[in-house]
């Protein structure tokens, strides 16, 4: 049990750079569940959102006439659920290793 509270803790801490998209973040926590050898039992899904957002140049209030780019901002979302069935399974198979 307690692996499982700090795989979930290391999941919810797991933070997207500016840089990262879908791909690489997804890698990212691939490699975590890699490292607590959990890849079957959890499914991972990625959402990324992609939205422009107006930045206008200069220091002073914006107006209507201000200089501004259109500036591409990512937000991306990782969400895991167990895989009941391998979960099923496994345990069906340490019951009957353990009887054998």
């Amino acid at each position: 049990m307690r692996i499982w509270i700090n795989l979930w803790g290391q999941l919810d801490a797991l933070n997207p750079k500016s840089k990262d998209t879908a791909n690489t973040f997804r890698a990212k926590a691939d490699s975590i569940l890699k490292k607590h050898r959990v890849q079957d039992y959890i499914c991972l899904e990625v959402n990324e959102t992609i939205e422009l957002v107006k930045k206008y140049k200069g220091k002073d209030c914006p107006t209507q006439n201000t200089p501004h780019e259109m500036i591409e901002v990512r937000y991306l979302d990782l969400q895991y659920c167990l895989n009941e069935d391998a979960i099923e399974e496994y345990k069906k198979f340490a019951r009957k290793s353990c009887i054998t």
